[in-house]
């Protein structure tokens, strides 16, 4: 469908008119309203008030509440004077002992790695360089235990919180779906 300038001016007169753009579409024939819209936003014609958003009335306006009555004074009686608690006792803790040292890494290549060797990589794998760690996995686990502590963290409350929603959300959808 072509916009001659035969449909334009039938266009402009029947939207002065006041159709509605399905109206004039229909009239026009063979095309849309949302074609008609196009047109006549791009031709910029004067706009109107959209029928779905209908001017609201104003609201009444409203009496001024009173101001609330000033609530009484309690007094309370004296009390009697309470003893001190004693401070409570320092808790010296001993010094942690130091950690172990870390066994030397292996320098593992792709070729050399196992099962019992830690994969954590080190290294751009596009590098000469690139190798993994080497050192002894822990058992059911790719990496050494330095690795581990970094690679495995516990979830925080809030990340628990929401995997538990998700767990129900998807039960009670399981639910209804088996209903």
């Amino acid at each position: 469908m072509s916009w001659t300038d035969e449909r334009i001016a039938s266009l402009r007169e029947l939207w002065e008119q006041g159709l509605s753009a399905s109206q004039i579409a229909a009239k026009l024939g063979n095309i849309t309203r949302n074609a008609v819209i196009g047109k006549v936003h791009r031709l910029g014609l004067s706009g109107r008030p959209s029928p779905v958003r209908a001017e609201r009335p104003a609201p009444a306006p409203r009496a001024e509440r009173p101001a609330p009555a000033p609530r009484p004074v309690r007094v309370l009686p004296a009390s009697e004077p309470v003893a001190k608690a004693a401070a409570p006792a320092r808790v010296v803790q001993a010094a942690p002992a130091p950690a172990p040292e870390p066994e030397p890494m292996v320098r593992a290549t792709l070729l050399s790695i196992n099962d019992r060797m830690c994969k954590w990589p080190l290294g751009d794998p596009g590098d000469a360089g690139f190798h993994f760690c080497g050192r002894r996995a822990q058992s059911s686990m790719p990496y050494c235990q330095e690795h581990a502590r970094i690679a495995y963290q516990a979830a925080t409350p809030k990340s628990r919180e929401k995997r538990d929603r998700d767990r129900e959300r998807e039960r009670e959808r399981l639910v209804r779906s088996l209903s």
